[in-house]
């Protein structure tokens, strides 16, 4: 089941004086979530709605979303866009409601309702890009009613699409965010295998055509060049590209296109691959 982000109450850079400055403060924010979803969360939970949300005294943004419902941006936060904080009857809502929840901000301690329930949702928080808010891990304090003891939760925080690729985050996410793959939709006998002559070929071939009938692999564009040091069956990735060598065909291997989106996702298919095929 895909994890949902909680927003960042906190975050808006109130107030935002120039429509200029909002478009691009939306234009980040709406980059952001589209970048969530290609990493494999779902929705944006807020614990109101948008139109609670202020850019300034008197403009909200849901005002906003629904003056430029056109814009792109503005679809993919108004399809992304859920509440409240916590769904009714989680198995978290209880200690939401029951227990207090402190963020450490500088050199003092304050309620932030987004990073409580991205702590207790065991998700990451996401925001506006505001010069208050420029760390990507935030201490969560959960103090309980019947004692004194605080429980430390660390919660990761997204203002920005670079957030996705930091070491932080994939490491994070490879413990607490299974990749979901995405198949490819061509049948396995029209997927191209693109081999030139040389040493070596029958055995890619053979091994090509076995390759094709994975879900997440689209074709074989090449193969790549004889290289006898090379020693692991994985011996790179680029994009989406994965490249394998066989190490007993004197180190003749191929490339293979797969469906991943990012990083995440092609370091995860070349695990499959590796645990079948090698």
């Amino acid at each position: 089941m895909k994890k949902d982000v909680c927003f960042h109450e906190l975050s808006v850079p109130f107030p935002v004086t120039h429509n200029e400055d909002i478009d691009l403060l939306i234009q980040k924010y709406a980059d952001t979530i589209k970048e969530a979803n290609n990493q494999g969360f779902n929705k944006v939970r807020y614990e109101k709605g948008v139109e609670y949300i202020m850019l300034r005294d008197d403009y909200s943004l849901a005002q906003y979303l629904c003056e430029n419902s056109t814009r792109q941006s503005v679809r993919v936060l108004l399809a992304t866009q859920t509440k409240p904080y916590i769904p009714e009857d989680s198995p978290v809502e209880e200690a939401y409601v029951m227990n207090q929840y402190y963020i450490k901000f500088k050199d003092d301690e304050i309620h932030a309702e987004g990073f409580a329930a991205a702590a207790l949702s065991e998700s990451i928080a996401v925001g506006m890009e505001n010069r208050e808010w420029t760390e990507i891990c935030y201490d969560v304090l959960e103090k309980r009613p019947e004692s004194n003891v605080l429980r430390k939760i660390n919660v990761y925080y997204a203002y920005n699409p670079d957030f996705f690729a930091s070491q932080s985050f994939l490491k994070w996410a490879n413990i607490n965010l299974p990749p979901e793959i995405v198949d490819c939709r061509i049948p396995y006998m029209n997927k191209k295998i693109q081999l030139p002559q040389h040493h070596g070929k029958d055995v890619l071939f053979k091994l090509a055509k076995r390759l094709v009938r994975e879900p997440y692999v689209k074709e074989i564009p090449n193969s790549i060049d004889r290289d006898s040091k090379q020693k692991n069956f994985i011996s790179g990735i680029n994009g989406n590209i994965i490249y394998i060598t066989l190490v007993g065909e004197g180190g003749f291997g191929l490339a293979v296109s797969t469906t991943a989106r990012n990083e995440r996702e092609a370091s995860y298919i070349a695990t499959l691959i590796k645990n079948k095929f090698s």
